[in-house]
């Protein structure tokens, strides 16, 4: 009988930089946030319960790297011209604010 191949069930990590669209405007467009394994949320059902826990992983993958990497990234952010400030600011406020900058 084969052996049963087991997924890791640690969430990968993936660099600091592979945050910086997400961090921006609250989509990965270009997947390099795909390592992590997580679901995506606008490729689930509308009104699914696939797509709510798709999202709820989502929420908390990008809060726990907001809180780690989120001052680094504010640090060498730049005002763009259509946003005034990062959709993570925004979304979870000042990387501080939440809980303290960890080491980036």
């Amino acid at each position: 009988m084969p052996i049963k191949r087991r997924l890791d069930k640690r969430r990968k990590a993936v660099a600091p930089e592979a945050w910086e669209m997400f961090f921006q405007c609250g989509h990965d467009f270009m997947g390099d946030l795909d390592p992590l394994g997580l679901p995506d949320p606008l490729r689930c059902p509308p009104d699914s319960d696939g797509r709510a826990d798709a999202q709820t992983a989502w929420d908390e993958a990008a809060r726990d790297a907001w809180l780690q990497h989120g001052a680094a990234y504010m640090r060498q952010w730049q005002q763009q011209p259509d946003r005034a400030q990062p959709w993570a600011l925004e979304t979870y406020g000042p990387p501080d604010a939440i809980g303290g900058s960890h080491a980036d």
